[in-house]
């Protein structure tokens, strides 16, 4: 008998739809999936199908609280183990492109309309709390806080692992050298309004850790909602402190450095010097002027020269 891989089959079931017995609804958006697998991986919607819930009777779970494309993003993830900010975003942006270039048609004003779709329609976020403008700047970091939302919000503990270790994969591996940094008081603010995981806030503060002078040059860092004045004064003293160290730091290498060359150089000289006087020890007469061997020190090549002809001896 051959095997399938069964993740394979679940893809193929989700995309055909067959046996569905369960629908997500998000503004409009239809998702048919399956209890079976669902319910196993969501207690939230699990309690909802077998409680006195409306859901239990209708089976159907409403989740306009959250963007479509973060819904499935969701479903994707519970079908495959894994989800595509990639092609949700591409997705997304076809969509809008097409609304747009719709309604200019229509209207007959083509070319008098803008062609762009609003960003903020585009890219608004999944949970109920409204970003700040400036966040679509984020992009692939505000999806997966988007999923890391939804997953915590339906208690689904795997997806929430792994929308958190996208995020870190993201902010250790930028090829540009902290370049998200600009987009991190977005993304922060994101995450403290959108998610109640703590894994999250852990991630992003061991990103903020070492960038904590240049964010706190930055007016939208200081204008986090989670910032109180008191801890923005206690982040300016941190920041002040690490910066002293830091030189302190740089001094300590520098001093050390030169020890090490000072040091190094006083032990070729002493090899020298003991080359020397074994020299010395050995030499009874000058090789030169064959007179008996007496001899001077060369202190600027730190070795032996016989006192008559001034012959090296090494």
């Amino acid at each position: 008998m051959s095997g399938k891989n069964p993740s394979s089959i679940l893809a193929r079931l989700l995309e055909s739809g067959e046996f569905s017995d369960l629908k997500f609804l998000c503004k409009g958006d239809e998702f048919k999936v399956h209890k079976a697998i669902v319910c196993m991986q969501s207690p939230v919607i699990k309690a909802a199908i077998q409680g006195s819930f409306e859901e239990s009777h209708t089976s159907v779970i409403k989740m306009d609280d959250f963007d479509p494309k973060v819904v499935k993003q969701l479903v994707q993830f519970m079908y495959t183990g894994d989800y595509d900010i990639e092609e949700v975003r591409r997705d997304a942006s076809e969509e809008a492109t097409s609304e747009v270039v719709g309604e200019a048609v229509d209207g007959g004003s083509l070319w008098d309309r803008q062609s762009r779709p609003d960003e903020n329609e585009i890219n608004r976020t999944g949970s109920p709390s409204a970003l700040p403008p400036e966040a679509n700047a984020t992009d692939p970091l505000l999806e997966h806080i988007r999923v890391n939302s939804i997953g915590d919000y339906y208690g689904i503990e795997a997806l929430v692992s792994l929308a958190n270790s996208k995020i870190e994969q993201l902010l250790q591996s930028d090829p540009a050298e902290n370049s998200w940094v600009e987009t991190l008081p977005s993304a922060i603010e994101a995450a403290t309004h959108s998610t109640g995981d703590q894994e999250v806030l852990r991630i992003f503060a061991t990103a903020i850790a070492p960038n904590i002078s240049s964010l706190l040059g930055m007016e939208r860092f200081r204008r986090l909602s989670v910032l109180t004045d008191f801890s923005l004064t206690v982040l300016d003293k941190c920041a002040r402190e690490i910066h002293a160290l830091s030189l302190q730091d740089q001094s300590n290498k520098y001093l050390q450095q030169e020890w090490e060359r000072h040091r190094g150089e006083q032990d070729a000289e002493i090899a020298k010097l003991k080359d020397s006087l074994r020299t010395l020890n050995r030499t009874r007469q000058c090789r030169n002027c064959m007179a008996e061997f007496t001899c001077s020190i060369d202190t600027r090549e730190c070795i032996l020269r016989c006192t008559k002809c001034l012959c090296k001896h090494q």
